[in-house]
């Protein structure tokens, strides 16, 4: 396994996970925790290759203060504080796929992480936005 550790000031240099599927979204111990797998099958580059060469990557966001979800749907917001009703945001997530598709950082080193989210034949989306101290990657073979 590899491993990168990402401070505050270096979280522009992270992996977007552009168009990639998230399989597993939780979080325990104030540790959001985001992991993609099979990626040596998703994602291609130009040259018709992976575009990612490791198969799995398991990604923990050590939260600082706070992360919250906003989801949008049906044209509704809902709003879910992760570190208090995490049982609620796994209600409105389960059984479906997410794909990663940008993530942004704002003025103050705080992250959001936007997806699509797929529930049987509809979209919609959602974001969430932490305080992170810091980001690990784990890359597995």
């Amino acid at each position: 396994m590899n491993s990168q550790i990402y401070s505050k000031d270096k979280f522009a240099e992270m992996d977007s996970m552009h168009d990639s599927i998230a399989t597993n979204i939780s979080i325990k111990n104030k540790t959001l925790i985001i992991t993609y797998d099979n990626l040596n099958e998703g994602v291609m580059s130009q040259d018709g290759l992976p575009y990612y060469k490791n198969k799995r990557l398991t990604i923990e966001y050590v939260i600082d203060s706070y992360c919250d979800v906003k989801f949008f749907r049906r044209n509704k917001y809902k709003y879910v504080d992760l570190l208090e009703e995490n049982n609620k945001f796994y209600k409105l997530i389960n059984g479906c796929s997410f794909m990663s598709y940008k993530y942004a950082i704002d003025s103050f080193g705080e992250i959001i992480l936007f997806f699509n989210i797929r529930e049987k034949n509809k979209y919609w989306c959602f974001e969430i936005s932490m305080d992170a101290e810091k980001i690990i990657y784990h890359w597995e073979q």
